[in-house]
């Protein structure tokens, strides 16, 4: 490595110092996460200490991030592009795959860390971020199932982060997947952070998702919002789990749901089971959450309209394949894991440690891939033998990495 005052970044032949980075003057998250970062990593890497600003004054060098006012770049969805010309480096990407993408390129490839990279007036580029199954990238292209439901633990009592910053993000990935469903765990309730029941919440409906919960006596933790313009909520309720039941933290929320277009229906479940903590037995616990599912799902069929209803179950089970409380939802519950029956899957777990902030470059700095497979998941789907399951992917892209310590869990169902 070579020491950060002996590298220089050139473009056009003028030193990368002289530049300012630029946004939009009403720049969305990804726009000020590519900007901040890259300002960290000049630093970090170079020595370079560059100004951030947004677009209401032109300087006669500067590096364009997204869509500025000076941005003449257009870019295809989930891509991106970069060009240099004229004293201007622009850095365009459109959609969170095109974030994610040059995010990547910016680190590997453009700013190589070599002693020297330099950039004539002629440079272009453009390119698109990985598009695989095996990082569940490739279901913001396709869709191999009647119904997409995203299971997923948004980590809502963090100190990793300002929550307003992850809900931003996490909101930038659910409007790129697009579930029909979306089953959340962990959406806590606790000041002085932005709790997610009013912050997260009013963004979901901004982009067409509706909370299915009803009235609650507590906190509902474990909410279930549905696409509007496609689903229409027939019935739904809430069951508050048994004690030990941390901050009664831990529960169900389940909905009857209505394809508008067929008038075909199914039943939805999200849930969080207890997990371990000193001083209680979790599995026993765990074995009672897992009993208590099914007797909410017996109640839901005791109506003769949902009797026979396909069923998707899960979320944050807190639990390995192997356990007890699974062999109660497969043995007395007669339901099926989703990734032992899905037609298409990623084997991954879903679970990593923490991504670290930075509070001074307002930026992601750490964060840990995910490694392992299902065998070490503890977020789980399950579905009732009637159920189609078409794909089985744990979505493990950039910014889940930082959001949460849990990845999302993407489920698609036949009807």
């Amino acid at each position: 490595m070579y020491n950060k005052d002996t590298k220089t970044v050139l473009l056009g032949g003028a030193e990368i110092k002289d530049f300012r980075i630029v946004t939009p003057k009403d720049a969305n998250v990804l726009e000020t996460m590519l900007a901040n970062h890259l300002a960290l990593y000049l630093k970090d890497n170079y020595g370079y200490t560059l100004t951030v600003a947004d677009d209401t004054l032109e300087n006669e060098k500067e590096i364009l991030i997204g869509n500025t006012a000076r941005t003449t770049l257009s870019v295809e969805t989930n891509s991106f592009a970069i060009a240099f010309s004229e004293g201007k480096l622009q850095l365009a990407m459109e959609g969170l795959r095109g974030f994610e993408g040059i995010f990547e390129y910016l680190d590997n490839t453009l700013l190589c860390s070599d002693k020297e990279c330099s950039y004539s007036d002629s440079f272009t580029y453009k390119g698109m971020a990985r598009n695989t199954l095996d990082d569940g990238s490739e279901l913001i292209n396709t869709k191999s199932g009647d119904i997409r439901v995203m299971f997923y633990n948004v980590y809502g009592w963090s100190g990793h982060g300002p929550n307003e910053v992850r809900h931003l993000l996490q909101t930038e990935m659910v409007k790129a997947y697009a579930p029909d469903v979306l089953c959340l765990q962990e959406y806590g309730q606790h000041p002085p952070h932005v709790t997610y029941h009013e912050g997260f919440t009013p963004l979901m409906k901004e982009i067409g998702y509706i909370d299915a919960s009803v009235e609650t006596t507590y906190i509902n933790n474990t909410p279930l919002f549905y696409r509007a313009d496609k689903l229409e909520l027939i019935n739904s309720g809430c069951w508050l789990y048994s004690q030990p039941n941390n901050a009664n933290s831990k529960s169900i929320t389940w909905a009857i749901l209505e394809v508008k277009s067929t008038r075909k229906r199914f039943i939805a479940i999200s849930t969080h089971m207890m997990y371990d903590q000193p001083g209680i037995d979790a599995n026993a616990a765990r074995i009672q959450n897992a009993k208590e599912i099914l007797s909410v799902i017996a109640e839901i069929r005791a109506d003769e309209a949902f009797k026979n209803l396909p069923l998707v179950m899960g979320g944050d089970l807190n639990c390995f394949v192997n356990s007890d409380p699974h062999k109660i939802l497969a043995a007395d519950g007669g339901l099926q894991r989703a990734f032992n029956v899905a037609a298409i899957k990623n084997d991954s777990n879903n679970i990593h440690n923490y991504a670290t902030w930075n509070d001074d470059a307002g930026v992601f700095t750490q964060w840990v891939p995910v490694n392992g497979n299902n065998s070490g998941a503890i977020d789980h789907a399950y579905v009732s033998p009637n159920t189609l399951v078409k794909t089985y992917a744990t979505v493990k892209t950039l910014v889940p990495l930082w959001t949460s310590d849990h990845m999302p869990l993407i489920v698609e169902i036949d009807i």
